[in-house]
């Protein structure tokens, strides 16, 4: 560490040199090393003679020149004759995330990013995401990493946010500098960085949350109340806060009580229940026996009084009737398998009752949580009350994968194939994946095999990190936080799945001269999606089908994701593609926003150059418009493009 600072330091005054006095004195790193500098001075006295030349050229400016030779001749000789000197004293550390934490980059090419992160202007979060997309390790060299962390405080919520997503991906071991300087009073800056200590660091932080919860304002608290909840030491610390606590605070406390599997929580929330019916809501997951017959049998009720009046009235109503169908999560036993039956045997009933809006009542929802996919907008799946009580019941499985769970799913599958025939085919898929494509197409008889699978597989995606297909899905929860579960199914993919999802098929065409050949179906987008999260760099036969299907289906962007992810050539059909979505019978344009940004994700430098001309060109001529504002952000992308230099 110690010869590390000396020779920056001499780094810091070579350049300084070549490129100028002046220009030394605005470098932002010599500060930082001063300040380790005098840490050094208090234990030697060379290092303070070191520390009074280093402050010289500073405070005496008329003498400038003459101060940076003398201090750089002292630190030449000090390197020679006292670079192996340490003192067996704590040092200064610097928190490091990588094994490599400084990158072998100069400063002045870091420089405009740093900009980015720590000046104000315009232009700045395009700069700071095309890095994050083009060189995401950059962000974990600890000359940037401070100053991302800096921007969760940022005044525009877009760089804030970008910054909490960059310091998610840098993982738990980021939580120390994020507990540095922890203000608990603080504002936004600080309420995102508890956020992500809860999200990062769980029950390992929880010294912390207790120290800092008595100090912090309440929006703080709300997210240390979060982090009690994955330890259950902190049981009655939660329920003095929900006993003396008021408002948002009690309601948070009261949520996170749930999680705390506990029969003093069960009969701590069924004595609350007693004064005030509102506690049902905060028993998600309790599988207390007493806690499910009060939840089946205000279910029952109020779906009866629906079924009669084939309505719902308000859609504050039907948030309610949502919010207790999801309380049937994570339970099992003979009360649920009955509720459950006794919604199924309604189910006719249920699927015709009306919205506020006279609508049909479907709940709006999509459970998949594999990577998103920009500039693909899929459509939220439709639950029907039904469906949505299957939906439900799956999520008791992916959490638990015991045998009560497996037998609930297999009870219900049996009795209600129609309704239950999704999440069985889901818990067979996770349960045996090895040998899923004979289960599944033995057990279940599907009308539309493509559409039925499409619905399976868009939970399915292919970790490009750990080399495994896992199991993706967001899960009924609080309104506290999203939860995301993720189960691995194993490292190699069964061929026939593509086959099936794709409606592949061999026929063979003309009259006389019979030829072999491949064809697939019509492109659905959902489909298409699918095969992006398949896509593997390592699987050669899957790689090949790809390609081939893509070459014929291009109505999406997913041939794009393709090509980049094989490192094809891209640049004519991500042009192509621009001129296909912006003719008048397309009905779903792209603004020219999404023009830049998906050259800067898919091509780049010089390929996005070229692409941007060219379809300004086009434009230009088809709308014969004199509004030289109109193409803004395309010219303004190009000349971006003309005058800056790459970072790296």
């Amino acid at each position: 560490m110690l010869q590390q600072i000396l020779l920056e330091l001499q780094s810091r005054f070579q350049t300084g040199l070549i490129a100028g006095s002046h220009i030394l004195l605005s470098d932002e790193r010599l500060p930082i090393l001063l300040k380790k500098v005098e840490t050094l001075a208090q234990k030697s006295p060379v290092f303070q003679k070191l520390y009074t030349l280093c402050l010289a050229i500073f405070n005496d400016q008329d003498h400038l020149e003459n101060n940076i030779m003398e201090a750089m001749s002292f630190l030449d000789a000090l390197i020679m004759t006292q670079a192996q000197w340490k003192y067996e004293e704590d040092t200064y550390d610097i928190t490091i995330l990588t094994e490599k934490p400084y990158t072998n980059i100069k400063y002045s090419q870091l420089k405009p990013l740093i900009q980015a992160l720590s000046q104000p202007g315009s232009g700045r979060y395009e700069i700071i995401l095309s890095t994050w997309n083009k060189y995401p390790d950059l962000f974990q060299d600890y000359r940037v990493l401070p100053y991302v962390i800096a921007g969760l405080g940022d005044s525009y919520s877009e760089i804030a946010n970008l910054c909490v997503d960059i310091l998610k991906s840098c993982g738990k071991k980021v939580v120390p500098l994020l507990k540095e300087n922890f203000n608990p009073s603080g504002k936004k800056e600080m309420l995102r960085r508890i956020s992500l200590i809860v999200e990062l660091a769980g029950k390992d932080e929880n010294q912390f949350y207790l120290d800092m919860y008595p100090l912090s304002q309440t929006d703080i608290q709300k997210q240390i109340i979060i982090g009690l909840s994955y330890n259950s030491t902190n049981r009655d610390f939660l329920m003095n806060i929900a006993d003396v606590e008021r408002g948002k605070l009690k309601e948070y406390a009261l949520y996170t009580l749930s999680h705390i599997q506990d029969d003093e929580v069960d009969k701590y929330l069924l004595k609350k229940m007693k004064k005030s019916q509102k506690t049902l809501f905060y028993t998600l997951y309790s599988n207390n026996e007493d806690i499910k017959k009060i939840i089946c049998e205000d279910i029952q009720q109020q779906l009866s009084k629906i079924m009669k009046y084939q309505q719902i009235e308000t859609d504050k109503e039907a948030v309610e009737i949502i919010k207790k169908l999801s309380l049937l999560a994570y339970k099992t036993g003979p009360q649920i398998i009955d509720i459950v039956a006794w919604i199924f045997d309604h189910g006719d009933k249920l699927c015709m009752v009306k919205d506020s809006q006279q609508h049909l009542f479907v709940q709006l929802d999509n459970y998949s949580n594999v990577t998103p996919l920009s500039y693909m907008e899929l459509e939220n799946n439709r639950y029907t009350i039904t469906e949505y009580v299957a939906e439900v019941i799956l999520n008791t499985y992916l959490v638990y994968q015991n045998e009560e769970s497996e037998t609930l799913i297999k009870t219900l599958y049996e009795r209600y194939p129609q309704f239950m025939a999704s999440a069985y085919a889901r818990m067979l898929l996770i349960k045996d994946y090895k040998h899923a494509y004979e289960t599944l197409t033995t057990l279940i008889d599907c009308q539309k095999p493509r559409d039925f699978y499409s619905r399976i597989f868009q939970y399915v995606e292919y970790d490009q990190e750990t080399k495994q297909y896992v199991y993706r899905s967001k899960l009924i929860s609080y309104p506290l936080k999203t939860e995301v579960i993720t189960i691995v199914l194993g490292d190699e993919l069964d061929h026939r799945w593509i086959d099936l999802l794709l409606e592949k098929q061999q026929i063979t065409k003309g009259l006389f001269k019979k030829e072999e050949m491949i064809v697939y179906g019509n492109e659905i987008s959902l489909c298409s999606c699918i095969m992006v999260h398949l896509a593997s760099k390592d699987n050669l036969e899957l790689k090949d089908t790809l390609i081939t299907y893509f070459e014929q289906h291009k109505s999406t962007a997913c041939h794009l994701y393709i090509e980049k992810l094989y490192q094809l050539p891209l640049r004519d059909d991500l042009l192509a593609y621009f001129k296909k979505q912006n003719t008048f019978l397309s009905g779903n344009r792209l603004s020219y926003h999404q023009m830049v940004s998906m050259c800067e994700t898919f091509c780049n430098k010089n390929d996005s150059l070229y692409v941007l001309k060219e379809i300004l060109t086009y434009l230009k001529k088809k709308t014969k418009s004199d509004y030289a504002w109109q193409f803004y952000e395309i010219e303004n992308a190009i000349n971006r493009y003309q005058e800056s230099e790459e970072i790296i």
